[in-house]
């Protein structure tokens, strides 16, 4: 039972946090564009291990006091504020961390700890999906979220084509 328990938290997890690297990967594809941040990588992907664990530990520190605030502004009763807050201190520290581990892996895979920690995360990750598509439900969520997709991007492509033609 309590295993059960255990995949059902583990799917629900992974399911999320694949539709949210999704939309991740796509404004990190966006600010990859940017001059200051390809100069930045380019000075990243030089580095040293220790100085890409530092490198990789600056979002996480420049992001978590406006979390703090976020949290602050949700407790005093300002919903909007303290969610608008969250969400934008959520989405940009990933995306600040997507870009510095993208540049930084190779450096920050030469420390045994964060290795085993991917590798493990990897394993884990492989037979949550494993299982999962072993479910006829999942197969069925994973085909009506493929619709969902297609659709979306035909429709964002048509709005764009109207707006922005050259």
């Amino acid at each position: 039972m309590l295993r059960a328990i255990g995949y059902a938290v583990a799917a629900v997890i992974v399911v999320v946090e694949d539709w949210v690297w999704e939309a991740v990967g796509f404004l990190a594809r966006f600010a990859g564009r940017l001059a200051v941040v390809r100069r930045l990588e380019i000075l990243l992907s030089t580095a040293s291990p220790a100085m890409a664990l530092v490198a990789f530990a600056i979002p996480v520190v420049l992001v978590e006091p406006a979390k703090l605030l976020g949290l602050g502004l949700l407790a005093q009763g300002r919903f909007l504020a303290g969610g608008v807050t969250l969400a934008l201190a959520y989405g940009v520290g990933t995306v600040l961390l997507v870009r510095v581990w993208n540049v930084c892996k190779p450096a920050l895979m030469t420390y045994r700890l964060i290795a085993w920690s991917v590798d493990a995360l990897a394993k884990f990750r492989a037979a949550i999906h494993a299982y999962l598509e072993a479910l006829p439900f999942w197969r069925r969520l994973a085909a009506l979220r493929r619709a969902v997709r297609d659709w979306s991007r035909a429709a964002a492509g048509a709005v764009f084509a109207r707006f922005y033609r050259s």
